[in-house]
């Protein structure tokens, strides 16, 4: 299929979630459009009925532009109709929702997506995957600027030299974590590179130190190490990480 001039393969995709999310969205944008609508119409009721006599009535073209002020947003303009009229003199407003072209929407363009690619011999599942694959590239694009772990900036450097350096050693140790979190996953265990250090953050490594002199207790319980109280996930990530192998004087 033809895409901006170009030979292209063109696929879409539908996801419920997606179509949920988007049709709850829209629907609580009409209710608040149709909210203002209900409002000026009733403000310009009162002014045809005499019961508001003061300031200015305002004039049908008026009205029209505060119309397309409330409808400014995507497909309110094809949900909700509405007429601006005059009678004796003064602007009506009459609006309506139109649940055939809710139908129309929801069948034809909520919760789907129009992937292309010039990659022609990529199956459905391959041109998918790759676009959902984009999610993870972006994740780890926002994993780097965490002002906290793995973070290229604040970059205290200046020369090429010393920033790409700097940058390799980001990359590295964003590699070392995927593959903590890979590590994890294989074990039973999915969380997200911020929220695995965060975790492993609270373990601490605390040392017992006894005074010596009389009365101290036997040698195998002095100057000792031991382990801050862990969270069931902290107890499991560090399990699974077989982290107590690395710390054989903790008791």
């Amino acid at each position: 299929m033809p895409v901006f001039g170009v030979e292209r393969t063109v696929l879409v995709t539908y996801n419920q979630n997606l179509y949920l999310s988007q049709m709850q969205t829209l629907l609580t944008e009409v209710s608040k459009r149709t909210e203002k609508l209900r409002d000026l119409q009733t403000s310009l009721r009162r002014r045809l009925e005499g019961s508001v006599t003061r300031g200015k009535d305002p004039t049908v073209e008026s009205v029209r532009n505060q119309v397309r002020g409330i409808l400014k947003g995507q497909h309110m303009k094809t949900l909700i109709t509405t007429q601006v009229g005059e009678e004796s003199g003064k602007a009506t407003l009459q609006y309506q929702f139109d649940h055939a072209a809710l139908e129309r929407l929801g069948s034809q363009v909520l919760g789907k997506t129009i992937l292309f690619t010039d990659n022609g011999t990529w199956t459905d599942d391959e041109i998918v995957l790759a676009y959902r694959g984009q999610s993870h590239v972006e994740d780890a694009f926002r994993t780097m600027k965490n002002p906290h772990f793995i973070s290229i900036r604040p970059m205290y450097h200046w020369t090429d030299s010393m920033i790409r350096v700097h940058v390799f050693y980001c990359v590295l140790a964003l590699t070392m974590a995927s593959l903590l979190v890979r590590q994890l996953h294989l074990k039973g265990t999915d969380v997200s590179i911020p929220r695995l250090f965060n975790l492993l953050n609270q373990i601490y490594e605390v040392a017992l130190i006894w005074p010596r002199g009389p009365g101290r207790p036997a040698r195998r319980q002095r100057d000792s190490f031991q382990l801050s109280e862990m969270l069931p996930e902290q107890e499991e990530i560090f399990n699974a990480l077989e982290l107590r192998s690395l710390a054989p004087a903790v008791v």
